[in-house]
């Protein structure tokens, strides 16, 4: 499944690079402008449908493009001799699911049984324990000085 994003201007597909080369894509800067950039091997990158066509268009020569199969040769490091060919396709959706903590917290639920504790304000003289609780009578010194300040200046007013 792929993963989607909003984008500025359309939603947006992860790609990675199956390639141990950089590969040139194109995107669109914030202000419209084409812009260039290289994907490190084994790097991702996120790129709306427009942005796809762009990449696709612009190697000089059709079978360059990278989301399309190439036969790519692999060579023996010592000798540079070719040892075997084989088909890899550059760019290709990326199908990884990553864990949220929200859809962590519901797959530990569902597999315990377990109802998630109601959210809603804690009853009154207590606190909710995913709260952070302060001390209401401490304030900063600015604060205290502000005070301080306003009060002196209305006294002489």
């Amino acid at each position: 499944m792929a993963r989607k994003t909003a984008g500025i201007h359309d939603e947006k597909i992860e790609f990675i690079n199956n390639t141990e080369g950089y590969i040139g894509v194109v995107t669109y800067a914030p202000n419209g402008d084409e812009k260039p950039i290289a994907v490190e091997p084994g790097g991702t990158v996120w790129l709306s449908e427009a942005e796809q066509e762009l990449t696709a268009k612009a190697p000089k020569r059709a079978e360059d493009n990278p989301f399309e199969p190439q036969t790519v040769q692999v060579l023996d490091p010592e000798t540079g001799d070719v040892m075997e060919s084989r088909v890899i396709t550059p760019l290709t959706v990326n199908a990884e699911e990553r864990p949220t903590p929200s859809a962590r917290a519901r797959q530990v639920a569902r597999a315990t049984g377990e109802a998630q504790p109601p959210r809603g304000d804690a009853p009154d003289g207590s606190h909710d324990d995913r709260e952070e609780v302060g001390t209401p009578d401490a304030q900063a010194p600015a604060a205290r000085r502000r005070r301080r300040t306003g009060t002196a200046k209305a006294a002489t007013s």
